[in-house]
């Protein structure tokens, strides 16, 4: 963070740096807080134990005339974010001018080039309550009531950066949905090819395309929320401790029973960080002079080991380090009996340890597997039916001799698609469809002619042939919508009526199971890349639109894995402002989590499709092609609820 972020960046970018002793700030911490008022500083950056010295160690007489208003960025990271420290942070000084908004918990690792998740500047910290039972007993980050006092309080790390994709895996590398407690993996420019010169360190970082952080969380809309480490490296004051080599050296003090010392992080409510336990069983009851020297030769060990010495030691019976049944130590379950005061108490009768054991075991094994494969039969129900009835409606499509009926043959197939998988989306506001513009005198008639050949003016038959009369002289419009998914095609087919016809790009024409299809419905097909040909198609589109046609665009062009609303290309406003066609704002959602880029296995997921009110150009000039296209891509953002890629 500090030679990558501070030092490199200053140069890249050409900011004002200020560089300070950490020796400095831990005699006065006051001091970090005067150096950023006396020179204006708008960025910093420290470990949350920083802020926690800030808000709980200074008298009030240190921070007189103090002035943090110019701070716009306090970066949060390189250990665990307290949500009580930021809190107490932002309480103590917001009368010295610090904005809590400022406030900017994020996420990296060296493997990543440091940086990995930044939350949205200007939001300010994101705290996410959960049930704390349920996340340690089942892996759900399920949403705590309001009324749940002891809800786990986690805070968001933010999305990854651009270019970067953030995923969490279980321990079989199968990719969890969103609140899913799981491995945080990732992949990006930023990403290391590997360690220099240990392949077996490699081996284990990489997975496929996708890195092993070593650390345990959930995504919620894209955010990422850390609940621990898998390894169980100790992260205190910005360093990081791996307890290993510290408990070799432990088990070499006389009177320390061998293979009887645990070293652990545990939480310290009072500071806001973690304190360095170390729990070491002796071969007999010592006495205080015993004890003073056993716990002297272990602090000289941890200060000439790893720099500092530990917090705290206890000094325990045999027996009193847990392990696991192949005798490894299981530093977690230590720490949650130290930080509940359980550690020294009598232990159960080992038969009760063990049942309880297999029974959590158990339980936890045959929810997990019990999951995975509801998942997995549900996936492959899903293919069953593509597979069912996708050809089918190929061939139906193919050989159809009437236009109107392969548009309707395709949007009863795809309602039935997504009917029998339970992905019927929900819809809302495609009452804008409804009554567009007016009819021309022909279409006036065809909608007479229905109603006067249907016998009972409400009978559903005479419905359905004043409906159809209607949908078939409606003005035309221009639908454009984002793009997230192989199945945004098939999800439009199934809500708008069958008069629309796609935009698609030209490649898929060398794909005959797309091509075919997309020409039979006669859909155009645009260039990308030639900008003759892209002018000249423009062209064409206008005139299947002067002559009544509807159309669907895609203005992002293409989709990817990672949130975020791509560039929209101008085409689809060039033609509504050249031919007066109002466009129709169109937001897809929960299609990215249903079939992701590079995916073919489908992950169940609620849809939604949300139509915003028709946009008209002021004019046909450039200025206004502009104007229609960023009120269009506001409102699909906005909706959206994802990032601006195009930032």
């Amino acid at each position: 963070m500090g030679l990558i972020g501070a030092c490199m960046g200053s140069l890249y970018i050409g900011f004002r740096l200020v560089l300070m002793s950490p020796l400095v700030f831990l005699a006065r911490p006051g001091r970090w807080l005067w150096a950023i008022h006396r020179h204006r500083a708008t960025i910093s950056a420290a470990p949350n134990f920083a802020y926690e010295l800030c808000a709980s160690k200074l008298d009030e007489r240190e921070l007189d005339g103090l002035d943090l208003s110019c701070w716009r960025l306090a970066y949060n990271g390189a250990e665990p974010v307290s949500p009580d420290t930021i809190e107490r942070f932002a309480a103590r000084l917001f009368s010295r001018g610090f904005n809590p908004v400022a406030m900017t918990p994020v996420y990296g690792l060296a493997e990543s080039s440091v940086g990995l998740t930044f939350p949205p500047l200007g939001r300010g910290p994101l705290l996410d309550r959960v049930d704390r039972l349920a996340l340690s007993r089942t892996g759900i980050a399920l949403p705590a009531r309001s009324d749940d006092t002891h809800a786990q309080r986690l805070v968001s790390c933010g999305r990854p950066l651009p270019g970067h994709v953030i995923r969490i895996v279980d321990v079989k590398g199968l990719e969890l949905p969103d609140r899913a407690q799981g491995r945080v993996q990732f992949r990006g420019p930023s990403a290391t090819s590997g360690y220099f010169r240990n392949p077996e360190a490699t081996k284990r970082l990489l997975e496929g395309e996708w890195l092993n952080t070593g650390d345990l969380g959930y995504l919620v809309a894209a955010e990422l929320y850390l609940t621990g480490r898998e390894k169980d490296i100790i992260i205190r004051g910005g360093h990081n401790i791996h307890p290993q080599e510290l408990e070799e050296a432990v088990n070499l003090v006389p009177g320390v029973r061998r293979g009887g010392v645990s070293v652990f992080p545990a939480t310290d409510a009072r500071t806001g960080t973690e304190r360095l336990v170390v729990l070491a069983e002796t071969r007999e009851k010592v006495d205080l002079e015993e004890q003073g020297r056993i716990e002297a030769e272990i602090n000289r060990l941890a200060v000439d080991l790893i720099g500092m010495p530990a917090d705290d030691i206890v000094l325990a019976p045999p027996r009193t380090v847990l392990k696991t049944s192949s005798g490894k130590i299981r530093r977690a379950a230590c720490r949650e009996r130290y930080e509940r005061g359980e550690l020294l108490k009598a232990q159960r009768a080992p038969w009760r340890q063990w049942l309880r054991l297999a029974y959590t075991g158990v339980v936890a094994e045959v929810g997990r597997r019990g999951s995975h494969t509801l998942e997995w039969m549900w996936s492959a129900w899903a293919w069953t039916v593509f597979v069912a009835i996708v050809p089918f409606a190929w061939l139906l499509l193919v050989f159809s001799p009437a236009l109107g009926l392969r548009r309707r043959i395709a949007r009863a197939s795809a309602r039935l698609v997504l009917a029998l998988t339970g992905l019927t989306p929900q819809v809302e506001g495609l009452s804008h469809l409804v009554g567009r513009g007016s009819l021309h005198p022909q279409g006036v008639r065809r909608i007479r002619n229905a109603a006067e050949a249907t016998t009972t003016p409400l009978h559903p038959q005479g419905v359905r042939r004043i409906r159809n009369a209607a949908e078939a002289t409606t003005t035309p419009l221009i639908v454009v919508a984002n793009h997230a998914s192989y199945l945004d095609a098939l999800i439009l087919a199934a809500v708008l009526p069958p008069r629309f016809a796609y935009v698609a790009k030209e490649e898929l024409l060398r794909n005959p199971l797309a091509g075919i299809p997309l020409r039979r419905l006669a859909s155009a097909f645009v260039e990308r890349f030639d900008s003759a040909r892209g002018l000249e198609d423009t062209r064409v589109l206008e005139a299947r639109v002067r002559a009544g046609e509807s159309l669907i665009f895609f203005p992002e062009g293409t989709f990817r894995r990672e949130p975020g609303l791509l560039p929209f290309r101008l085409g689809a406003f060039v033609v509504a402002a050249h031919t007066g066609i109002p466009v129709l704002p169109v937001t897809l959602t929960g299609s990215r989590a249903l079939l992701p880029d590079t995916t073919l296995w489908p992950h169940y997921s609620k849809l939604q499709v949300l139509a915003g009110a028709p946009l008209s150009a002021q004019g046909d000039d450039w200025q206004a092609v502009l104007q229609l296209h960023d009120g269009a891509r506001r409102w699909i953002l906005a909706q959206l609820g994802e990032v601006d890629a195009a930032g």
